[in-house]
């Protein structure tokens, strides 16, 4: 089986989660960029598997409010 790599942001969380170092904002904050990276790539592979079709205003503004949400999520 072919295992992924752990992202790097990922492993770092795992490392700033022990109990020596004790830095578990940044831990959780680590975390919450990723997942919203992914939201972000997923969103944007959205988006150019429909560039070559024309986008009906309905299509469009989903994809408007999908995006406007993970930009909001993301500046939390």
């Amino acid at each position: 089986m072919n295992e992924r790599k752990q992202p790097e942001a990922l492993r770092l969380a795992e490392y700033l989660d022990l109990p020596h170092i004790g830095q578990h904002k940044s831990a959780d904050e680590l975390r919450r960029l990723h997942e919203v990276n992914q939201e972000l790539l997923a969103a944007l592979e959205e988006l150019l598997s429909d560039a070559g079709n024309h986008i009906h205003f309905t299509v469009y503004t989903k994809l408007y409010n999908k995006y406007r949400s993970v930009i909001d999520k993301a500046e939390k």
